[in-house]
């Protein structure tokens, strides 16, 4: 590792060095280099590797109280400080508010110091020069939150009078100094009781023209303001506006939500069973009543039966209008189905033939509800069927493959 300070006591102050340091750091407290530009000291000093540089970047955890502090270049106090390698620097637990910072040492040559306020001296008569890297807080295991503190290029100190002068407009604490009729434009430094900026005369006042980036940023600070559950934090230091949501949605929150969204329609149910966080839907079967009113529009009476439906008693009943073999008591039905009888086959297999030249008559017997096949010759019965019953009564003698 290699460490340079210069000037530093105890040691020749290097020519080249020591007008870099003059030129670079000029007139402001300190400042750190921009680790990928180098200056020209560094670029021509043999003995450091700027390629390491790293602009004291930190590294930091939440479970160790150690921080590492990677090298870089600083300008302190109108020296020159340069370091290639890692500083580990040790922090208090539970502590808040702990700055780290680069100086060097004023009674050693090359010291290049980075540390808390312990590795500084601090005595009026023996300080050590040093400007702030980072603040960091603890707790009881390591680095809760950092702070960059780290100025990072030269920052130009340009006083109002420079300003003013550049511009060439006169220069007052307040516009009230000046007169109207003095100039139209003025420069107003801040000193007064009004912010730093050109104002301009607009024949009875004096108005600011523009706003600078502060009065910006504290415009647009004011006009936003956190609404249900949320909040801003305006940090006016690090110029930044920060949108918290202090009202965190959790799953629970969501199924609620879906719980009070759904309802349910014709035959579905929703429950919000929020104990074990379930929604049921529930599709409800037809109930008792619908089912027959369902069967009963189903069923349609056909030739000879009637339906009758009572819904107030939930029966439904299947009638014939008259209980006999036959319904159809026209004649003329009846002979058109006793022509379409072919014959009769007995349990042994013996068939008697209805055959078309047969000597048989077929008449209807209204009186006895029967349906006679007589002998066309004596009008002697051969076969009758009795239309209530059913029952086939066949008289006289048949002959297997007789005709009738």
């Amino acid at each position: 590792m290699v460490e340079k300070a210069n000037p530093s006591p105890n040691r020749p102050a290097e020519a080249f060095a020591t007008a870099g340091a003059i030129a670079y750091g000029g007139s402001v407290d300190g400042f750190i280099v921009d680790g990928t530009e180098p200056t020209d000291i560094s670029i021509q000093d043999v003995d450091l590797n700027e390629g390491l540089y790293d602009t004291f970047s930190q590294s930091s955890s939440t479970s160790s109280l150690t921080v590492s502090i990677a090298g870089g270049e600083a300008f302190v106090f109108g020296s020159w400080l340069a370091i290639d390698d890692t500083t580990t620097v040790s922090l208090d637990a539970s502590t808040t508010g702990q700055t780290v910072y680069i100086g060097w040492n004023k009674d050693s040559s090359n010291d290049v110091i980075i540390g808390t306020d312990n590795a500084f001296s601090s005595a009026a008569s023996d300080t050590d020069q040093r400007i702030p890297l980072y603040e960091f807080d603890t707790d009881g295991s390591g680095v809760t939150n950092v702070t960059d503190l780290r100025q990072v290029g030269k920052k130009d100190v340009v006083s109002a009078l420079d300003v003013a002068e550049e511009l060439q407009v006169p220069a007052y604490a307040d516009t009230s100094d000046a007169t109207g009729a003095e100039d139209s434009i003025i420069l107003v430094d801040g000193s007064g009781t009004q912010t730093f900026g050109l104002y301009s005369y607009d024949g009875s006042q004096y108005v600011k023209v523009g706003n600078s980036d502060e009065e910006i940023e504290s415009i647009i600070a004011s006009i936003i303001t956190g609404g249900s559950s949320i909040e801003t934090v305006y940090d006016d230091a690090s110029d930044s506006i920060t949108i918290n949501n202090t009202g965190a949605y959790f799953d629970e929150d969501a199924r609620d939500a879906i719980g009070e969204a759904l309802i349910g329609g014709a035959n579905i149910s929703v429950t919000d069973d929020d104990p074990n966080d379930e929604i049921i839907i529930n599709t409800s079967a037809l109930s008792e009543e619908e089912v027959q009113d369902t069967v009963d529009n189903l069923l349609v009476g056909g030739d000879n039966v009637n339906l009758s439906y009572d819904d107030t008693g939930n029966t439904l009943t299947i009638s014939v209008p008259q209980a006999g073999a036959f319904s159809d008591t026209d004649t003329d039905g009846i002979g058109e189905l006793i022509d379409g009888l072919s014959g009769i086959q007995f349990d042994d297999g013996e068939i008697i033939e209805f055959g078309t030249g047969s000597d048989v008559s077929v008449r209807y017997d209204s009186a006895n509800d029967e349906l006679r096949w007589q002998d066309s010759q004596n009008s002697n019965d051969k076969m009758a069927l009795d239309r209530t019953s059913g029952d086939l009564r066949i008289e006289g003698q048949f002959i297997e493959g007789q005709t009738l």
